[in-house]
């Protein structure tokens, strides 16, 4: 969900800052209304995601036009042996898993 909403915060040109109001969900009417004050009409949270959803199909859209695949859409391996300090972790999210992330 977190990227279905900043990619919607890109698209509308707002601050990623500004996003981070967004953690409170009463914050979000405030974020709706301030939208419709700029863009004009009425948005709800629905129409909000999807514009995210609307963003992220479209660039995955551009990267398959562009001959990526998603073997493309992956870090780089040593991101999965390397531990990252300080906390030592690597990153452990299977092909799975990855693939269900944004399954639209």
């Amino acid at each position: 969900m977190m990227q279905v909403l900043m990619a919607t915060f890109d698209s509308l040109g707002m601050c990623l800052f500004s996003s981070m109001a967004t953690d409170k969900p009463e914050n979000v009417g405030y974020l709706l209304e301030m939208m419709a004050g700029k863009f004009g009409g009425e948005l709800d949270l629905d129409r909000l995601i999807g514009i995210g959803v609307q963003t992220i199909s479209l660039e995955k859209k551009f990267n398959k036009a562009a001959g990526f695949t998603e073997k493309d859409n992956r870090l780089p391996e040593f991101m999965y042996h390397e531990e990252l300090p300080p906390h030592n972790v690597i990153f452990d999210i299977t092909e799975e898993e990855l693939g269900m992330a944004i399954p639209f």
